[in-house]
């Protein structure tokens, strides 16, 4: 028998208007991904960058201090992560897998 999470998946999609050059450049510059990619409030860092198939990034997710809940996977208040790029197919195609750094292994990694 196979656990739920194991076969779960969430897909999500969004149309951005751009050429496709541009957001291969935002998914392979360390600084725009840092930018960019923290959702709402938190903060991105990129702390190391390897692009080529088989390399990929290390990056931390803030949350905010002024929230008064911990929720970070990580620490109280980061979500760090792992991210290996499996296939990169300039300006086309961009496939990472990516595992959450965190003491709960259930839920921490995916394929985007």
């Amino acid at each position: 028998m196979t656990d739920a999470h194991e076969t779960a998946s969430t897909r999500n999609s969004k149309f951005i208007k751009a050429t496709p050059e541009a957001l291969f450049r935002a998914f392979t510059d360390p600084a725009a991904l840092a930018l960019w990619l923290a959702p709402g409030d938190m903060i991105g860092e990129v702390h190391r960058f390897d692009y080529r198939v088989g390399g990929g990034y290390q990056m931390s997710l803030y949350y905010p201090s002024s929230e008064n809940t911990f929720r970070g996977k990580t620490s109280e208040r980061e979500d760090r992560y792992t991210a290996r790029f499996v296939e990169l197919t300039p300006p086309r195609r961009i496939v990472e897998a990516i595992t959450f750094d965190s003491v709960d292994p259930i839920g921490t990694e995916s394929r985007n």
